[in-house]
């Protein structure tokens, strides 16, 4: 790591440009380029460019290449998995396990997410929740798109807009009625308040 300022205290860097710090205490950071420029306190970073753009975040953990690596002041975060948390600036208690997941998310709050690929396009959204391979990774950014749980290999994966949706199962959202879609895409595009439990279950009407 760089020489490190006289007001920084118990840090720890290894790696090349890591811990180029301006007064952070308690850090830890592994890999070239983690940490680079934070005055944050009890951050962790493993990881090639992990939380890199860290200013006054605290208390982030971030494991893997370029990991929370554009995050400035965001706090209590959790992220394990290459670009995970990549495009963080400001969130809070996010949870993302997995490569590219939670890849867009800037301002949202308390996301938890695990599995490669799963919410990757939203931008703020906040309090939901995704288990499983590229789950609710469709989703985008819109006035009351939150508080959403899905579990399941791709399920709701092509939900764009929408709040208080649950799914559980394989491909739940996805409808494989011929009556509805024959290709087996999704119906469910937009949509509050379903409730989805089963192998491809599939919506019947709108809401």
């Amino acid at each position: 790591g760089q020489p490190m300022c006289s007001a920084n205290m118990d840090n720890i860097m290894i790696g090349y440009d890591s811990g180029i710090l301006h007064g952070g205490i308690r850090n830890v950071g592994v890999g070239s380029f983690a940490l680079n420029s934070s005055s944050g306190d009890y951050n962790s970073a493993f990881g090639w460019g992990s939380l890199d753009s860290n200013t006054f975040g605290f208390e982030n953990t971030c494991g893997g290449y370029a990991s929370c690596m554009n995050n400035a002041t965001g706090a209590s975060n959790t992220a394990l998995g290459s670009s995970a948390l990549k495009n963080l600036l400001d969130g809070n208690q996010n949870t993302s396990v997995g490569d590219n997941s939670l890849l867009s998310i800037q301002h949202g709050n308390r996301n938890t997410v695990v599995g490669p690929d799963s919410l990757t396009s939203v931008v703020n959204s906040s309090s939901n929740t995704a288990y499983g391979f590229q789950v609710l990774s469709g989703m985008l950014d819109a006035s009351g798109t939150n508080v959403n749980d899905a579990f399941g290999y791709s399920a709701l994966a092509n939900l764009t807009t929408g709040t208080n949706n649950t799914a559980l199962g394989y491909e739940t959202g996805w409808c494989q009625d011929a009556g509805f879609a024959a290709s087996g895409v999704t119906l469910l595009a937009t949509g509050n308040n379903n409730t989805f439990v089963g192998y491809g279950a599939c919506p019947t009407a709108g809401d």
